[in-house]
C-alpha cells in the first residue's frame, strides 16, 4: 500500500474514493436544501461541531453497528449515519434505502443537542462529515438557538 501525501493511512484509491464520496455528499445536501419546502443551510455553530467529533469518536470506540458493506476492506463510497443516544448504524446508501435507521418512538422524538423528549416532534437536519451523512433531529428551542429553526419558529 502506497501512502498519499494528504494522508499517510491512504492509498492513491482509497484517497481518491473518499473525496469522491465526499463530494457526492455535499451535492446530495445541497439538492435536498433545495428540493424540501424547508431546507436551507443554516450558520455556523460549535454545536456542529461536537456532534461531529462525537460521531468520529463513537466510531473509533467501535460503538457503531456497520452495515455489511461499510467497513473495513471496504470502497469508500457515500454513507449514512442517523445520531441517536443508543447504538448508532452506519449503512450505505442501498441498505439505507431497503433498511432505514430502527428508531424507538424515544429516540424517534428525543432532540439530540439537549436530550428532551419533544411531544411536537422534532426539526430534521443532516450534516456531512466527509463520505457520511449525519442525520439529527433538535428540539424547536435548540433549533431556534443554534439557527436552524425554521424562519417563524426562530422570531417567536
Amino acid at each position: 500500500m502506497t501512502a498519499t501525501t494528504d494522508n499517510p493511512f491512504l492509498n492513491f484509491r482509497d484517497a481518491v474514493e473518499l473525496r469522491i464520496a465526499a463530494a457526492d455528499q455535499q451535492r446530495l445536501v445541497r439538492r435536498i436544501a433545495v428540493e424540501h419546502p424547508d431546507g436551507r443551510a443554516v450558520p455556523a455553530h460549535t454545536w456542529y461541531q461536537q456532534l461531529a467529533a462525537n460521531v468520529a469518536a463513537r466510531m473509533r470506540a467501535g460503538n457503531i453497528v456497520l452495515c455489511p458493506h461499510v467497513g473495513p476492506g471496504r470502497s469508500l463510497g457515500p454513507m449514512h449515519c442517523t445520531y441517536t443516544a443508543g447504538p448508532m448504524e452506519l449503512q450505505c446508501r442501498t441498505c439505507l434505502a431497503a433498511v432505514p435507521p430502527r428508531l424507538n418512538p424515544i429516540d424517534d422524538n428525543t432532540c439530540d443537542r439537549c436530550g428532551v423528549y419533544s411531544r411536537r416532534g422534532l426539526l430534521i437536519g443532516m450534516l456531512p462529515l466527509g463520505p457520511i451523512l449525519i442525520g439529527f433531529g433538535l428540539c424547536r428551542s435548540c433549533a431556534g438557538e443554534i439557527g436552524a429553526g425554521r424562519p417563524e419558529t426562530q422570531a417567536a
